[in-house]
């Protein structure tokens, strides 16, 4: 990848919420989606939208995984989960009903697979 495209600056729109970041940051981590899907060899297959890449998922929590391709630190962002999880619990009590469900169903179970 030319230091031209790493350095290129791209635009994520989470849900409504922007990010800005290098490709360089994003194809780090080449066996992501991120990763795999900013790889010089998908240029041709990537079509923003008024320099933008939406993706339709939640915003807030998109922050947590964008750090983690920035500091490189997964106990910070299982920490991180874990915090926004209890932070959504206090602000959502529908979620308790989730986290009562048999352990096929947890939501740890469910965020591990989701991520």
């Amino acid at each position: 990848m030319s230091s031209q495209n790493k350095d290129e600056r791209i635009v994520l729109n989470i849900g409504g919420i922007k990010y800005e970041t290098y490709r360089s940051t994003l194809t780090a981590y080449p066996d992501t989606l991120l990763g795999t899907m900013f790889q010089e060899r998908n240029e041709e297959l990537l079509k923003p939208n008024k320099n933008e890449y939406f993706f339709d998922r939640n915003g807030k929590a998109f922050h947590y995984i964008m750090e983690y391709y920035r500091t490189e630190i997964e106990d910070e962002l299982k920490n991180s989960i874990k915090e926004l999880i209890k932070l959504e619990i206090t602000h959502n009590p529908e979620l308790i009903s989730v986290i009562r469900r048999p352990p096929h169903y947890n939501l740890n179970f469910r965020i591990q697979n989701i991520l």
